[in-house]
């Protein structure tokens, strides 16, 4: 090598600019690698992620589903069903020309079973009520008291006609006698 060029690349400013240059291209080296890195380990995050979202899924499908059971309405003891027995019924009063025109809805709790045995038994209850109403007089018709007592001996008679059929001690638990008119 002739002296000239070796006192140019042994020159303090050659070797310092070389430094330089080195050091420059491996904090660029560095950089890009690290930030490689970084994208594989992001990779490799959102792949796991991805893996762990499929295994719940796939677990979830395996198993089977448990169905939420919500209480029947007709279960509740609290919940009282009421039940017209038709239309309103005129009914004479015993060997007079007075009558009393009534209305009668019964209420029970033992849901839509003790509602279709009191619809398929409607017009023997309505013939039976009539039957009753017309044993009272006028002045009997006319007290306050009435109402009360017609409505217990109602619910006491569809009860003892319901036990017959039903091994049920008390189907119907109240008795509404929603219009009474004696006139």
């Amino acid at each position: 090598m002739p002296p000239v060029v070796r006192s140019i690349l042994f020159s303090p400013i050659t070797l310092a600019f070389g430094l330089v240059t080195l050091v420059g291209i491996g904090v660029v080296i560095g950089i890009f690698g690290q930030s490689s890195a970084d994208q594989k380990k992001l990779q490799q995050k959102e792949l796991a992620k991805q893996n762990e979202k499929a295994a719940i899924a796939s677990a979830a499908k395996a198993m089977p589903q448990l169905q939420k059971s919500q209480p029947k309405i007709e279960d509740d003891p609290l919940k009282m069903l009421y039940i017209p027995l038709g239309e309103e019924m005129t009914v004479n009063l015993g060997r007079s020309t007075h009558f009393v025109m009534l209305e009668v809805t019964l209420g029970t709790r033992f849901g839509t079973k003790a509602e279709a045995m009191i619809k398929a038994n409607a017009v023997s209850l309505r013939s039976d009520i009539m039957a009753m109403v017309s044993e009272y007089n006028f002045a009997t018709a006319s007290r306050p008291e009435f109402k009360d007592e017609l409505a217990a001996r109602i619910r006491d008679h569809v009860n003892g006609i319901m036990r017959t059929k039903a091994p049920i001690r008390i189907l119907v638990d109240e008795v509404l006698l929603t219009r009474v008119i004696a006139n």
